[in-house]
């Protein structure tokens, strides 16, 4: 009887580890100490999934980050809820905002991470949700991350321009005053 209980309990176990176990990718994009652009492409199998793509901004280099995700469902596959974050060592730094495209017959899903400013360190973004197919070859999804250099604000480009007219203002006087 003793050998049947722990027999079971041993099963139990083992079906409650399985039951949680989820397909998890890492890709890593390296370091980005430029603009660029990636893109990625993966296939999961039926259940639940947690990719993440890893990437760190070189010291000294301040980058936007922009990214869409998505996947194309069909007749015999798709990821109904995939979603996404963007973090950092501290957290969560952005989720990315989830839509619903094409919705019939079967939904497509679109995951926009809107421009942000990331400074040096290391980051990644979580991509998770759960893939159905009905047939041998999976469920695909794709992204696209881009890194663009950072913008000027206006008001450096007025400054610059305000201190060109004073330099110039002041060559021309400096000009008239040994001529007389």
């Amino acid at each position: 009887m003793r050998h049947i209980k722990i027999g079971l309990s041993l099963l139990v176990a083992l079906l409650v580890g399985f039951a949680g176990m989820a397909q998890a990718t890492s890709f890593s994009l390296g370091n980005v100490s430029g603009p660029s652009v990636f893109n990625v492409e993966n296939i999961k199998d039926t259940g639940p999934f947690l990719d993440k793509i890893h990437f760190i901004i070189d010291p000294g280099v301040t980058l936007v980050f922009s990214a869409l995700v998505g996947n194309y469902a069909t007749r015999h596959d798709g990821i109904y809820d995939l979603e996404g974050t963007l973090s950092d060592a501290s957290g969560v730094i952005l989720n990315g905002d989830a839509v619903v495209i094409n919705p019939l017959p079967y939904p497509d899903r679109e995951i926009t991470f809107p421009a942000t400013l990331l400074g040096p360190g290391h980051y990644y973004l979580s991509l998770f949700g759960h893939a159905y197919t009905d047939v041998a070859r999976g469920s695909p999804y794709y992204a696209t991350i881009q890194f663009a250099a950072t913008p000027l604000p206006a008001s450096l480009l007025m400054m610059l321009t305000a201190l060109g007219g004073f330099g110039l203002l002041g060559w021309r006087r400096s000009g008239r005053a040994a001529a007389s």
